[in-house]
């Protein structure tokens, strides 16, 4: 099979658990840029919060954000599917104070209601400071951002507190609004119903004309299952969930281990030299 397009997570995924890239790992991804396969970084990450990323990779790649939420190449965009009002507010009235983070999230910046540890993890993580805010109000929390709320997310090192709040927003209904995701362990994403990174995959498959055959794609945890399963290769790295690992087509060695490099190199760069 000749893929055109790969997308790949980034936490866990494509960086390392020190947060940054392989060189093994940037040199396949600029090998396959340019035999023409173009790479999307698909990730719940806010655009900024990724868009260096590319300058260390040394090309141009697709950025797909917030789940899918928002997806460009280079100042296109292919979508743009913010939270709404009603389900952002009932969402941050259920988690305000109850974990040690929650952050709303724009295309630029974000609002961050934390403790010093989670603010500063944050900062590093992005290379850049959120705003310091109560998150309840959306309309202050939108003119913060300087655009439409794109998700909100619940975080803490004890899974305990994010499962009660996980589970209060099904009790509350909120499910039927929004996609309630796990993205990590002590993670909760609030995102607009039907969004997804499945639903990427099929909106760049649209947008490039290819079959969803052609696209491999690259995950680690229960996220990006759907992802894996609509693409044509899921590839599951090896320190990934059991759920991801379940339905991964072919699972690859770490992330710390340049897994995304070690399978374009068995399954991609061999087959179509």
């Amino acid at each position: 099979m000749a893929y055109r397009l790969i997308l790949t997570d980034v936490d866990g995924t494509l960086i390392h658990s020190d947060l940054t890239i392989g060189e093994r790992t940037k040199e396949a991804l600029r090998r396959a840029d340019r035999m023409g396969i173009r790479t999307v970084i698909s990730t719940g990450r806010f655009l900024r919060g990724v868009e260096f990323l590319g300058r260390e990779l040394g090309f141009d790649p697709i950025f797909s954000c917030v789940n899918g939420a928002l997806i460009k190449d280079g100042e296109k965009y292919l979508s743009l599917i913010p939270i709404d009002r009603e389900t952002y507010e009932k969402a941050a009235r259920i988690a305000h104070g109850r974990t040690r983070c929650l952050m709303a999230f724009g295309e630029e910046s974000y609002g961050i209601f934390a403790d010093d540890y989670f603010f500063d993890f944050q900062t590093r993580l992005f290379k850049f400071s959120g705003i310091p805010m109560d998150l309840r109000d959306y309309d202050a929390v939108t003119e913060a951002l300087g655009s439409p709320i794109l998700k909100l997310l619940v975080k803490d090192t004890d899974p305990e507190p994010i499962d009660k709040v996980l589970q209060d927003f099904i009790d509350s209904g909120l499910g039927s609004t929004a996609n309630l995701v796990k993205s990590g362990n002590g993670i909760i994403e609030v995102i607009r119903k039907g969004v997804g990174k499945g639903l990427s995959v099929d909106i760049l498959s649209k947008y490039f004309n290819i079959d969803k055959s052609e696209i491999i794609a690259f995950g680690d945890y229960d996220n990006d299952i759907e992802m894996l399963r609509e693409a044509g290769l899921g590839v599951g790295m090896a320190n990934g969930s059991r759920a991801l690992l379940a339905a991964a087509d072919y699972i690859t060695t770490s992330n710390d281990e340049d897994g995304i490099a070690d399978a374009l190199e068995k399954l991609v760069f061999s087959k179509q030299c």
